[in-house]
């Protein structure tokens, strides 16, 4: 009775009353009113039974939402008959099942039925459940992981400092990867940085790493010949930190630490608004 009346109520009128189709409700329940009388003096008059009384109010309701979603099927031009009969079917499995074993086995029973009802359904689920998905995600921040990606794979040839790559260069008596690592690393909304480095100068940076007490720093790699070669090794580790899940990542020059946290929060919150998801669930 709960689930027929539920569906009813909470599914059912809000289409119907979006379609405009509130005379057609109404026609459907002065319907149910009719055939209700008609089976209520029946069961309780002709064949004085209790329980069949009780059932029929169940029989009735099923009838209504049935109806009902019949009518908006053909409405929407959707093609649901199979669940619909599956719905039907959970519902009578489970009202024979309790009334006539009446232990915990009859959950075994509707338990073992809607677990098939829901590999039935399977790939209708799996959109709802992704959409379930980033709605808690987008509660939550907009995304599971907010990470930086910052490249240093350069080794300072324009500025003729091949002795020391440009990103290890000292300002004011601190590094200036350091400088830019910092702006991350003290922002609240980024969750993990990834480093591509010079390959011959990681373990260089990772003593940095350690004297500064960097925390967020998660993953530091070898970049690539080029700039984009380097973009691309830390975007590869920013993947394997968010271990394939769906993440806002920031991308960042190592040499430029002329940024501050209002750019920092700007970015993020724009890819929360402005950020598009193809077809296949990949951000843009």
């Amino acid at each position: 009775m709960c689930v027929y009346e539920s569906k009813v109520s909470l599914l059912i009128n809000t289409y119907l009353k979006a379609l405009r189709k509130e005379k057609m409700m109404m026609y459907i329940n002065w319907g149910i009113v009719v055939i209700s009388c008609i089976i209520t003096g029946v069961v309780v008059y002709v064949l004085d039974n209790l329980t069949l009384s009780i059932a029929s109010l169940t029989v009735i309701l099923a009838l209504r939402c049935n109806i009902a979603e019949i009518y908006l099927i053909r409405t929407l031009k959707i093609s649901s008959g199979k669940t619909l009969l599956f719905e039907n079917g959970l519902a009578l499995i489970f009202i024979v099942s309790s009334w006539m074993i009446q232990s915990w086995f009859c959950m075994l029973i509707y338990g073992a039925a809607y677990l098939a009802y829901l590999f039935y359904n399977k790939e209708n689920l799996r959109p709802l459940i992704e959409q379930m998905r980033d709605g808690v995600s987008e509660r939550s921040g907009g995304n599971r992981m907010n990470i930086a990606v910052i490249f240093a794979g350069g080794i300072g040839t324009r500025m003729n400092s091949k002795a020391l790559p440009k990103q290890f260069l000292k300002l004011y008596g601190k590094e200036i990867i350091i400088y830019t690592l910092e702006h991350f690393e003290k922002h609240p909304e980024i969750d993990a940085i990834a480093v591509a480095c010079v390959k011959g100068w990681i373990p260089f940076l990772n003593e940095l790493l350690e004297k500064y007490r960097f925390k967020k720093v998660k993953k530091v790699v070898p970049g690539g010949t080029t700039g984009q070669d380097s973009i691309y090794q830390g975007l590869k580790a920013a993947e394997a930190i968010a271990h394939g899940e769906k993440s806002i990542v920031l991308v960042h020059d190592g040499v430029r630490p002329l940024i501050n946290g209002e750019l920092i929060t700007n970015c993020i919150q724009a890819v929360r608004d402005k950020g598009r998801r193809g077809d296949d669930g990949s951000g843009d």
